[in-house]
């Protein structure tokens, strides 16, 4: 199986690393490198104990992670017909799934 993680920088130092298809699995690291091996941990933990409860392990799909390179401010003489969004300092999941990091 294949999970999407999203790695951030944690608020006083390392990394916090979650992964959005299984609601509440995170982890945390000093390195990169520890933060990848301590969500993999966290996500087998996971899924073995949705199987041993007899629930099915959440397959992601139709997702996609693509980098995308903007050129903001580049043309002032352009508007955009699009409000601003407002600004979420903890990521594209709902606010309420996600419990303090």
């Amino acid at each position: 199986m294949r999970y999407t993680v999203i790695i951030e920088s944690g608020r006083e130092s390392g990394s916090v690393a979650l992964c959005p298809a299984l609601p509440g699995c995170m982890s945390q690291g000093r390195t990169k490198r520890e933060v990848l091996k301590n969500i993999k941990e966290a996500i087998e933990a996971y899924i073995e104990s949705l199987l041993e409860d007899g629930l099915p392990a959440p397959v992601e799909r139709g997702r996609e992670t693509v980098d995308v390179e903007i050129a903001a401010g580049a043309n002032p003489s352009r508007k955009s017909s699009c409000p601003p969004m407002p600004v979420s300092t903890r990521g594209p999941w709902p606010q309420s799934s996600m419990p303090p990091v």
